[in-house]
């Protein structure tokens, strides 16, 4: 066990590097509730929304079971008020994160609320504050059956010097506020502004349970500022989207333009391009392009997206994520416009 321990200290920074960015994924608007409380709950002609998204980013780095993968399930509800132009809307996320075949997993669970107010409607544009909040738990296990020592592999038959998990649970909480200028059926544009803070508390975790100050650690405040602009007049349209991202010692800037295409038949096509640059230890590089396909039908939303690495894994996809949303219900205030990312 004492030989065993510099490997598990070794391990647990390794830990602290990989778990120092919280998971996130690259189209933004497909995961509303990762980005921005506020945001829950604003769904354009239903009350209901289901949202879920897999990330699987360096496999043709790592190999396929090396590949960092990222999950993520969203449910929102919207409520009327009694009040006109007043809405409360709940949300519950599941974003689950695994560090390829390092036996280290981490599982946030979330329960948003947002405040949805009107400020001013018009024939071809309405107006909106957003305020939100979410509270939940982030959770982190280090299965330590799944590792192997110097020893075990000249003999074999040996069976493990340390056997058990570590998991540790730590509570979580954060807001945010957005202002959006949605168009009406009879508008053409609209844009979006909003800003988050995750992890107010910043939550203190250790995977080894050892109360010692060295080897406590502290999740970063996360803060997102995102925007949005939209033009659709006829049969098609372009949306620009940018969203920074901070949580020290990083930065992250990604910024993309999506063409919106109408065909017809409740069809809705979507496709686009952007960059992201991020800033650490290293300084300022280039980190990936983003490349976005989706289609839209009706009550449905599918989306693929591709990043792509700027340096070191070139000729190969950085990241492949798979989203899908669905909307659902209706009742007499479920008409909430929405910028059509």
């Amino acid at each position: 066990m004492k030989k065993s321990l510099p490997v598990l200290l070794c391990l647990h920074f390794l830990a602290l590097s990989l778990v120092a960015q919280d998971p996130h994924f690259s189209f933004a608007a497909g995961n509303p509730l990762g980005v921005n409380p506020a945001l829950t709950g604003q769904i354009n002609n239903n009350d209901w929304r289901l949202s879920l998204s897999h990330r699987q980013q360096w496999a043709n780095l790592l190999g396929r079971q090396g590949a960092f993968r990222t999950y993520s399930a969203g449910l929102e509800h919207r409520f009327c008020l009694p009040f006109k132009g007043n809405y409360l809307a709940l949300g519950l996320a599941v974003v689950g994160d695994e560090r390829g075949d390092l036996p280290l997993q981490r599982l946030d669970g979330s329960l948003s609320v947002a405040y949805i107010k009107v400020l001013d409607q018009r024939s071809d544009q309405v107006r909106y504050l957003l305020l939100g909040a979410e509270a939940g738990f982030i959770t982190h296990r280090l299965d330590i059956n799944d590792l192997s020592f110097d020893e075990q592999f000249d003999h074999p038959d040996l069976p493990s010097e340390i056997e058990g998990s570590s998991t540790t649970a730590v509570a979580d909480w954060g807001a945010g506020v957005a202002l959006t200028f949605a168009p009406t059926e009879r508008g053409d544009w609209g844009f979006q502004v909003g800003f988050a803070a995750k992890h107010l508390n910043r939550p203190n975790w250790s995977l080894l349970g050892i109360n010692d100050g060295r080897l406590g650690r502290t999740i970063n405040s996360h803060f997102v500022g995102h925007g949005s602009f939209t033009w659709m007049p006829k049969k098609a349209g372009v949306s620009v989207q940018s969203i920074y991202r901070v949580q020290d010692p990083h930065r992250q800037l990604l910024s993309n333009i999506t063409f919106l295409m109408k065909p017809g038949g409740g069809f809705t096509f979507r496709l686009g391009a952007g960059y992201r640059s991020a800033r650490g230890f290293e300084g300022l590089r280039s980190d990936a392009y983003v490349f976005t396909a989706g289609l839209v039908y009706d009550t449905f939303q599918l989306t693929f997206n591709y990043d792509g690495g700027m340096k070191t894994l070139a000729g190969g996809p950085q990241s492949l994520e798979l989203m899908l949303n669905y909307q659902f219900g209706r009742s007499a205030c479920s008409k909430v416009y929405c910028p059509a990312f």
